[in-house]
């Protein structure tokens, strides 16, 4: 009898079976390698006294000197700097980019940083203009200021001397005459001028600002420097020539170009 319900229950039972294997835990992909970014071109250092360039500037959050309201990334600066050299190359005037995306304090007469003396720059920004003959466009470069869309622009200078006369409201001014009577004066100063007088002597007699103590001498010019009519005037001059008058929202200006 218990044999008979062993055998019993042992064919109700089946055959035993195996507890599932695990399933195996997922392999995680291997990262892909991240190239190391490129090594800086190194380039020759500037061989000349002076260069003359042209610039945008496009700064990054936390770059040197970056105001606050500059919140891109330096990689999104440098996509940005990218694309306006290509369109600068492409034969955008470089001028007009500058006064609309360029951050630094020469954007608004067009991104024209005049004649600077080698070793004034940073090393890398003096390189990359050195880098390229006047007229062309340099290299991307990079700087703790930002990235610099730049071109090598003809070292043009002009050494000048002026008489200026300004009037109640003109630009700096404190003087405390009118415009009529600024007028006269300057006409008094190149009257004497067409008498003989030196110019220096009528810069020291008429001239306002602090200029006048010197005879009116302004030193070296490059374009870029001074107020567009200013420069138009003295550019147009020869070496030893006198404009005639010249007015600008300073004054009322006899210019003289030296060399």
């Amino acid at each position: 009898m218990r044999i008979g319900l062993l055998l019993a229950l042992m064919a109700c039972s089946g055959p035993t079976k195996e507890a599932p294997a695990p399933a195996p835990e997922p392999v995680p992909a291997p990262a892909p390698a991240v190239a190391p970014p490129p090594a800086p071109t190194i380039l020759p250092a500037p061989a000349e006294p002076r260069y003359a360039a042209t610039q945008i500037l496009v700064a990054w959050k936390g770059a040197v000197g970056t105001p606050a309201r500059i919140t891109r990334t330096e990689p999104e600066a440098r996509h940005l700097a990218a694309s306006l050299r290509e369109r600068a190359r492409a034969g955008e005037r470089l001028e007009d980019l500058a006064r609309q995306y360029s951050d630094g304090a020469e954007a608004p007469r067009g991104g024209h940083l005049g004649v600077y003396l080698t070793g004034t720059m940073v090393p890398e920004f003096e390189a990359a203009v050195a880098s390229v003959k006047p007229g062309a466009i340099a290299p991307l470069v990079r700087t703790p200021f930002g990235w610099h869309v730049v071109r090598r622009d003809p070292v043009i200078e002009a050494t000048a001397a002026q008489v200026i006369v300004t009037w109640k409201g003109a630009v700096r001014s404190t003087a405390t005459r009118s415009k009529e009577e600024a007028r006269a004066r300057i006409e008094q100063a190149r009257a004497a001028l067409a008498a003989g007088t030196s110019f220096a002597e009528v810069a020291r007699k008429y001239s306002d600002g602090p200029a006048a103590s010197r005879g009116g001498a302004l030193g070296r010019i490059a374009p870029g420097q001074m107020i567009p009519a200013f420069e138009d005037a003295l550019f147009a001059l020869k070496p030893g020539q006198v404009s005639d008058v010249v007015e600008t929202p300073y004054g009322f200006h006899l210019i003289e170009r030296k060399k």
